[in-house]
């Protein structure tokens, strides 16, 4: 054979006819004396033997088209055509039983095909796509809402030989089938597109960030962004586009600010990812077309890699508190309780506690005072809690408030996931109520079966409190903030500049693009 099974297979030439000429029916002439009593027909199984494969729960029956093309080669109109045909053909023939995944002829992984099947399959329910390489794929958690990218590899010819290339590929293994494909830069036409589609952010999501199966929920997107009360008419995302493919992605988490007491818009960059193969300037042309919308921009938690992209920006240093839980003897849902978890309270004299599922309307001037009193932060009013906590697709938020003599003195939000109780939000009357609400915690985060609890704050005094008391560690990492002064003075407010070292803040979990998931 003069050509390696490499180049015929996963080439950009990719030629169908020289496959068959000079790989396939040269090997099947090897072994079609000794195969042939597996077959009903030359090479194939019967559809019959295909609809009885297909009842065992061990074997998955794919689409792997009609005709059997370098798919790659084709429009997306033909594309769309040949998936569509042979899904057609399949469930025709399956007596019904429609395809569950698709398997790409030849398997060549490229970019523009993996985003090219996506609509088509999609909607005609397709749960997964295999590919050939040799690399694994890490499956992050339970899919229902992405499609699931696989490798499929060609099996050695004894089961030692297979056995190695499974261990070499899980030792490989990717958090996403795209990166397999080499990183390149071009320098085609581009154009960036503004938009707030929740199916088409969310095919994108399928390849950049597979595994992340909420990326792609249209629940999750909805609550993200086309529910965020302070997004007005300003798109949720912008794409670098060419050919009509996206190539990077820009996500806008729309927020309001507090400046000295005066209040603005602007966005958290939530999300800001290229594909490996894009447009040179694809990143750096999405950055500059939002730093050129807002009058405020964050970036929450950055890798500590790229901070030297924010030379010039405002940082403001957060802590992360983690804290030990001593567990109660029995969980609090076993607990014979005098009221229902909406309005439980632990009285201790003149101080009570309470958990409730919503803001309760007695702290609301809490939560405002405690805004105001900052000199940056993100504005808390009672439509933003209802939204971004209440409304928490993923995990019920709980509201604990301490009262003093029935006067509320501190507040904390509250979501339990994965036995660990994270504070998202938190106001306090005075910094003195710092270690009533930490104690308060403890025995909520005890009462759901929590070992831990995160805390992130910006509050050197809670953090003192929590550290020196409480026995919380701490874990310090960064936000940024970029403030364009034009846009700010049309408000009527002042940049910060060199005020910012001196401005208090009040930065938690929930000054950000995302709460935990």
């Amino acid at each position: 054979m003069t050509e390696s099974f490499y180049h015929l297979t996963k080439s950009a030439d990719l030629d169908p006819h020289r496959v068959r000429a000079q790989l396939i029916d040269p090997l099947y002439a090897t072994v079609e004396k000794a195969a042939a009593p597996y077959f009903a027909e030359r090479g194939y199984l019967t559809w019959a033997q295909l609809r009885e494969l297909d009842r065992d729960p061990l074997v998955t029956v794919a689409n792997h088209t009609f005709r059997h093309e370098n798919l790659s080669a084709l429009s997306t109109d033909a594309l769309r055509q040949e998936v569509h045909h042979s899904h057609t053909h399949f469930t025709q023939r399956m007596g019904g039983a429609r395809p569950r995944c698709f398997t790409v002829p030849f398997g060549r992984l490229t970019q523009e095909l993996a985003l090219d099947l996506l609509d088509p399959l999609t909607s005609l329910g397709y749960t997964g796509i295999l590919w050939v390489g040799s690399a694994g794929v890490t499956v992050h958690a339970p899919y229902a809402h992405q499609v699931l990218h696989l490798m499929r590899l060609h099996a050695a010819n004894s089961v030692e030989g297979f056995a190695a290339q499974v261990r070499a590929a899980g030792h490989d293994a990717t958090r996403a089938a795209i990166w397999q494909v080499p990183a390149t830069v071009h320098h085609r036409p581009a154009r960036i597109v503004p938009g707030s589609g929740a199916g088409r952010a969310g095919r994108l999501e399928m390849v950049l960030r597979q595994g992340k199966d909420y990326a792609s929920d249209p629940r999750y997107y909805r609550y993200q962004f086309t529910d965020n009360p302070w997004r007005g008419d300003r798109p949720d995302y912008h794409t670098v586009e060419v050919e009509g493919r996206p190539e990077a992605i820009a996500y806008c988490f729309h927020s309001r600010f507090t400046l000295d007491g005066r209040t603005v818009p602007g966005i958290y960059l939530s999300g800001w990812r290229k594909l490996p193969h894009a447009h040179s300037a694809a990143a750096g042309q999405l950055l500059r077309a939002l730093l050129a919308r807002e009058p405020i921009v964050g970036v929450h938690r950055p890798n500590p890699d790229i901070h030297a992209a924010f030379r010039g920006w405002c940082r403001a240093r957060v802590h992360q508190l983690d804290l030990p839980v001593q567990q109660l003897a029995r969980p609090v849902h076993q607990r014979d309780l005098p009221v229902p978890r909406e309005s439980r309270q632990w009285d201790q004299g003149r101080t009570s506690v309470t958990e409730s599922a919503a803001l309760p309307p007695d702290c609301e001037e809490l939560c405002a005072a405690s805004t105001s009193r900052a000199g940056f932060t993100v504005t808390r009013d009672p439509a933003y809690h209802h939204w971004r906590h209440t409304g928490y697709p993923l995990t019920p938020a709980a509201f604990l408030a301490v009262r003093r003599a029935g006067v509320p003195a501190a507040l904390a939000v509250t979501l339990h996931l994965g036995g660990v109780t994270h504070v998202v939000d938190f106001h306090l009357a005075a910094d003195e109520e710092a270690g009533a609400l930490v104690e308060a915690v403890l025995t909520h985060a005890a009462g759901h079966g929590s070992t831990a609890i995160r805390w992130e704050t910006s509050d050197s005094h809670l953090r003192r409190t929590a550290v020196h008391h409480f026995g919380a560690t701490a874990t310090v990492y960064d936000n940024f903030y970029r403030f364009h002064p034009a846009l700010l003075t049309s408000y009527g407010i002042t940049p910060p500049g060199d005020r910012w070292p001196d401005l208090p803040l009040h930065e938690t979990a929930s000054t950000s693009d995302v709460l935990p998931r």
